[in-house]
């Protein structure tokens, strides 16, 4: 399935063929959906959850009518809204850094947490993922030229400076062998970093756009595809 929110507030479904779905029946709502929509299934129970601009959380069936009702907002900056799906509801939450710099978690039985966080930039950026490979998401912020990582009890895992402002959200990546990378982008350079907090033999290197890793050419090594300076590069990864 294929589903899209658009300005007019609603949520279109789609096949892969392009074709409405048959059964549809999502309700405009009071304001357009934020970023991605994500999907859950509990206890044989399918949840799509569509974040709104207006910080209002829809959550639906399968069939686009409401499964819960979600009274508390989740107010989010310029940055993404992101999903953790635990054991139940009350252990699934989306979390978000809110338009006062502090990380906001609304759970799917409506308890809303805000955890207060020091003063951040007007330029902050925000991802959430396991940066060291404990099984346990982490908050991971960038803003000016400085990446700070915490874990889930606000405990410090990295705080470094670049020698250049950092211009995307942080990259998360997971490699076949199960290690895991934080990925930066720089103006003119860009860096993998490992979960002991250091850079990677043979980086940084040229590039300044958001990239990706992958076996591109079946030849079981991987390859780093960047933009940069109206070129493409591909880098082997040893």
């Amino acid at each position: 399935r294929l589903i899209i929110g658009c300005s007019d507030n609603m949520v279109y479904n789609y096949n892969i063929n392009g074709n409405r779905v048959e059964g549809w029946d999502y309700a405009s709502a009071d304001s357009p959906a934020n970023g991605p929509v994500w999907h859950f299934a509990l206890s044989n129970k399918d949840y799509i959850v569509i974040p709104l601009k207006n910080g209002q959380v829809k959550v639906i069936q399968r069939n686009g009518k409401d499964r819960l009702k979600l009274e508390n907002k989740i107010l989010a900056n310029n940055n993404q809204v992101y999903l953790k799906v635990g054991s139940e509801l009350s252990k699934t939450y989306l979390v978000a850094v809110d338009t006062s710099g502090n990380i906001s978690k609304l759970f799917m039985n409506n308890k809303k947490e805000v955890l207060a966080s020091e003063q951040m930039k007007n330029d902050l950026q925000f991802n959430f993922f396991d940066f060291n490979n404990n099984n346990s998401k982490d908050y991971v912020f960038s803003y000016e030229n400085r990446l700070r990582i915490y874990d889930s009890d606000k405990k410090e895992l990295y705080n470094k400076e670049f020698e250049a402002t950092i211009t995307q959200v942080p990259l998360f990546f997971k490699m076949p062998d199960n290690s895991t990378y934080v990925g930066l982008v720089t103006e003119n350079q860009i860096y993998l970093i490992n979960t002991n907090g250091e850079i990677e033999d043979g980086f940084p290197l040229a590039g300044s756009t958001p990239f990706n890793i992958a076996d591109i050419n079946n030849d079981k090594t991987l390859n780093l595809v960047v933009a940069h300076d109206k070129m493409i590069y591909t880098y082997n990864l040893k």
